[in-house]
């Protein structure tokens, strides 16, 4: 179909798509592990049900000018129970979330709790590179230099230790430089 021919809600769908690809492309690797189990579940790709929650939930003025709410993206599907969030900080070089759990048998203080801080304008995505454990309580990622000054988006996804089963990730908001959050 030429360009020329395509309605204004085509070119709307295909800006909206192109928003929702270029979002997610640099959380690549942590989404084909947070949607592996899903994704075999349904015998479809990982990317392609984030990608599809995206669309579905997370495009802002669809009728005027798409945009992507971050808040609503997922970077990780499952049943594992979630964590409960205490404090979320932002230092100058560091993001430290400290939680705590009640405990019960469906909370195993093995799991892995893994921080994704994410600045969407040059796409770059940081992780924590220690293996932090629900028992821990506490994970810090630090933040590299060129981004300490940046606006970024603050992510958490709880695994079991195998990487295997996964909780639904969650938004932990927008972090400014001096330790202003929005959510």
């Amino acid at each position: 179909m030429d360009t020329k021919n395509r309605t204004p809600g085509q070119l709307r769908a295909r800006t909206a798509f192109k928003l929702a690809v270029a979002f997610l492309s640099p959380l690549q690797g942590i989404i084909k592990k947070g949607f592996r189990e899903k994704a075999k579940r349904k015998k479809s790709l990982a990317l392609s049900l984030a990608l599809g929650h995206a669309l579905q939930a997370a495009i802002l003025d669809r009728d005027t000018d798409p945009k992507i709410n971050p808040a609503a993206i997922l970077l990780s599907e499952g049943a594992l129970a979630p964590i409960s969030l205490m404090h979320v900080l932002r230092n100058a070089d560091y993001i430290e979330v400290k939680h705590v759990d009640i405990q019960n048998r469906f909370v195993n203080g093995d799991d892995l709790i893994t921080v994704c801080v994410y600045h969407v304008a040059s796409g770059t995505a940081v992780v924590n590179t220690a293996l932090n454990r629900r028992e821990e309580g506490l994970v810090m990622v630090s933040i590299p230099i060129e981004l300490q000054q940046e606006v970024l988006e603050v992510y958490l996804v709880v695994s079991d230790r195998r990487e295997k089963k996964f909780a639904r990730s969650m938004h932990l908001g927008r972090s400014l430089p001096n330790n202003v959050w929005e959510k």
